[in-house]
């Protein structure tokens, strides 16, 4: 029970966080305003962000479900690893899960650090989308990168090899 806690800790520091501090609203309206190529109407963007709003409410208990749907699936990772390996007696699910817990904490301190820094910077929603902070993929032009290798280079950062 105590792991549960600590995923809900870590989705209430994201929602949190993000909330008090991130106005991805203002980010997302100015780019949809400079963009050239798509005309949006009013009414059509507004709608949206009324959506996004109404959405946001649930954040939270999203990010809870799908901490723990990424950690339950970590968890079978590596128990497929230790069958394989024929290591697996005497190893139980919920240890593995509680290992995935505990290794998330990281990726859940870079991804409120990029929010601190996104609240600071003057990003557009793309940049802050593609900002992680500390990573291969901040250091690179990501125009000249395929998209496909943006979450490869965005994991391979600087929190990743403290752990």
């Amino acid at each position: 029970m105590k792991v549960f806690g600590l995923l809900v800790f870590y989705a209430i520091c994201l929602f949190v966080v993000g909330f008090f501090m991130l106005d991805t609203e203002a980010m997302l309206v100015s780019e949809l305003a400079h963009q050239v190529e798509i005309e949006i109407p009013e009414n059509v963007l507004l709608d949206m962000l009324e959506e996004m709003r109404y959405w946001s409410k649930f954040s939270a208990l999203l990010t809870m479900v799908l901490l723990t749907i990424k950690c339950f699936l970590m968890a079978l990772v590596l128990y497929a690893g230790l069958f394989f390996a024929n290591r697996h007696q005497g190893v139980k699910l919920g240890s593995l899960f509680k290992v995935a817990v505990y290794a998330e904490s990281i990726i859940v301190i870079a991804g409120m650090v990029k929010v601190v820094i996104g609240a600071f910077s003057d990003y557009t929603y793309t940049e802050f989308s593609l900002f992680y902070p500390l990573s291969v993929l901040s250091f690179l032009d990501p125009e000249a990168i395929q998209p496909l290798w943006y979450y490869p280079l965005q994991l391979l950062n600087v929190f990743e090899v403290i752990s």
